[in-house]
């Protein structure tokens, strides 16, 4: 949803690895966001907090082109 609402995203991709370790990777074409003063917002927070309570590692890498999100356990 906020691919969509916030970075005007007009493509959004999801893609599921389950060899030795589950990996999810979402990716868009938005706009992106500055990850030095954005990465504290409520939602991103609350994704962190979610993947450490199921035990998953999360990590986001954003620019002008869009935002990389790739959840691994």
């Amino acid at each position: 949803t906020n691919a969509f609402k916030h970075a005007n995203s007009t493509l959004i991709k999801i893609h599921i690895k389950s060899a030795d370790h589950l990996t999810i990777t979402i990716t868009d074409n938005g706009k992106g966001f500055d990850q030095k003063n954005d990465i504290n917002g409520y939602g991103i927070r609350n994704m962190q907090e979610r993947a450490k309570e199921a035990g998953y590692s999360l990590h986001i890498e954003s620019a002008l082109t869009g935002t990389i999100i790739t959840i691994e356990k």
